[in-house]
């Protein structure tokens, strides 16, 4: 753990991620047959003079031996995703970067945006949970969410409107950070904090 920007104290850690076919899961060496080859890193910053947990998720992807060819596919919700606590079914102010509006029965949504986020109070906590994404990330930056049932948001490529196809050797890479805040956060903040990530060093 160390210091990081604006007093704020991080820790990460890396994994290295060989996806296979449910039939080569079992085997010794799966580096060998891995379809997809991902080396993820995640870093979480706690930064108590704003009242703020920040995760970042970062991975980097390449085709593995496995196959010549990967297609990506889903339904739309697929992503990184996340259910909030009970206290936002239903009842959770939605918000994006586009200024999109969203169905007034909490249904589902997909928007195109840079960023998604739900503003609640829980007990009488308010709460901003906010999901940013990168320019330089793989396939179109689309953000899904509902209200109904459960509140969930998740940071998706729209898979389900157009899968993404890697050849072999192909590369791509994926890079979302998520924020917690314990006060309700305006558009103008979440934009300033969007920025403010997008030029931090990397």
């Amino acid at each position: 753990m160390h210091s990081a920007e604006r007093g704020a104290s991080t820790a990460s850690f890396e994994q290295l991620i060989h996806w296979v076919a449910g039939t080569d899961r079992a085997k010794p060496d799966t580096g060998s047959v891995a379809l997809l080859i991902e080396k993820r890193r995640l870093t979480v910053a706690i930064d108590e003079s704003v009242g703020e947990v920040a995760v970042r998720w970062q991975s980097a992807f390449e085709v593995g031996p496995g196959s010549e060819q990967v297609r990506l596919s889903g339904p739309v919700y697929h992503g990184l995703g996340m259910r909030l606590p009970a206290a936002f079914d239903r009842v959770a102010r939605r918000m994006n970067s586009a200024g999109l509006s969203y169905l007034p029965t909490g249904g589902n949504e997909a928007t195109p945006s840079d960023w998604s986020a739900m503003t609640q109070s829980v007990g009488c906590q308010p709460l901003t949970v906010a999901m940013f994404g990168r320019p330089s990330n793989a396939g179109p930056s689309v953000f899904f969410s509902m209200l109904n049932t459960f509140a969930y948001l998740s940071a998706t490529q729209a898979l389900d409107q157009h899968p993404l196809v890697y050849q072999a050797g192909d590369r791509f890479q994926l890079d979302y950070l998520v924020t917690v805040s314990d006060r309700t956060q305006t558009a103008e903040e979440l934009a300033e904090r969007h920025a403010r990530w997008l030029n931090q060093k990397q």
